[in-house]
């Protein structure tokens, strides 16, 4: 009596487009978030990795985005206890906001407009309450030195009592643009403005800046050095008629 074949086991059918290793057809799960390598990987890969749940995600765009948020919120508050709360907040807000983010290479520019609605906020707390956190050790973060140096403490601290007396917006685009550095074209995604608006309200922000530190005896004299924020307002207006800033060029 002769014994039946015994039927080949059934597989389960591949999703498409699933890759063959071996001979096995890989099986990834729909709608799951695949392992990526997310140290090394660029901002759309995260923003999608964020945006999508993925376990590694939080931990990356942290390591890579909380140097640029901390730089941001002290340049504008200028530095205080209060800075690190104001980190938790931006990096809080921005995990609740991912999904909205409609363009993941503009990653970094979503994370600093976050930021800078913080750092708003926290401004309009402080007016409010007429006072302003400034420490001894409000300095820029990359002037080494300058601690030491109770000149150039003065000059830091008589800076950022003058950005006091201007309105929110004018802070932080001045901020933005001649201590953070940050071109014409980054600042309006970054605030969700045309070029043309930015360009308008940083020079008028500019010009009272630079007239009231002109006035100032301590900050006179940083203002009209060579290489001073004086000078580099000229040389951006010659750039700008020039067309040779990018930023400008493109508007």
């Amino acid at each position: 009596m002769s014994s039946r074949p015994t039927p080949p086991p059934v597989r389960p059918r591949a999703e498409p487009g699933a890759e063959r290793r071996g001979g096995e057809a890989a099986r990834p799960v729909r709608g799951a978030v695949q392992a990526l390598p997310l140290v090394a990987t660029d901002d759309v890969a995260l923003a999608k990795a964020a945006a999508a749940g993925h376990p590694g995600a939080a931990t990356v765009i942290w390591t890579r985005f909380a140097p640029l948020v901390r730089r941001l919120l002290r340049r504008t508050l200028g530095p205080g206890d209060e800075v690190e709360d104001h980190v938790q907040e931006t990096f809080l807000r921005f995990f609740r906001l991912v999904g909205e983010l409609r363009d993941p290479a503009l990653l970094q520019s979503y994370v600093v407009g976050i930021t800078l609605r913080v750092a708003r906020e926290a401004l309009r707390r402080r007016r409010l309450r007429r006072w302003l956190t400034l420490t001894p050790s409000g300095v820029l973060p990359e002037a080494a030195g300058v601690s030491a140096d109770p000149a150039a403490r003065a000059a830091v601290l008589r800076l950022y009592a003058l950005l006091d007396q201007v309105d929110d917006r004018s802070r932080v685009l001045f901020v933005l643009r001649y201590i953070e550095g940050l071109e014409l074209t980054e600042i309006g995604r970054a605030l969700g403005c045309s070029l043309a608006t930015v360009k308008r309200h940083l020079a008028r922000a500019t010009q009272r800046i630079l007239a009231g530190a002109s006035r100032d005896p301590v900050l006179a004299g940083y203002v009209d050095a060579p290489g001073g924020l004086a000078e580099r307002v000229a040389g951006e207006g010659r750039d700008e008629g020039d067309g040779r800033d990018e930023g400008v060029r493109r508007g």
